[in-house]
């Protein structure tokens, strides 16, 4: 069973932008503006420049205690692979982190 490295947090934008560093996708001379989506219920959304990094919560944001394995994104992420035009492009899976990059 994988365990979730703790993701980089969507009130510390800076460690988004690191991150996408980190593994090549955002060259170090831009200046990727960091944008947290809001809504996210059942995981975290964050824009930097032009990538949207989605990465699934194991605790629900609601009220009660509601849990979901967070392995549910590669699922998510086969799925976005099997339907290139109708879901959103995926640019890149990390498997350890379980983020979702489009």
């Amino acid at each position: 069973m994988l365990t979730p490295v703790p993701p980089p947090a969507a009130d510390e934008p800076h460690v988004w932008v690191e991150y996408l560093r980190d593994r090549g996708l955002l060259d170090a001379a831009d200046p990727a503006p960091v944008r947290a989506m809001s809504g996210g219920v059942s995981g975290v959304v964050v824009q930097v420049g032009g990538l949207l990094c989605k990465q699934p919560r194991e605790r629900l944001a609601v009220d009660d205690d509601w849990t979901a394995d967070p392995r549910r994104v590669l699922a998510e992420a086969e799925a976005m692979s099997r339907l290139p035009g109708i879901a959103p492009m995926m640019v890149d899976l990390d498997r350890e982190r379980l983020v979702v990059l489009c």
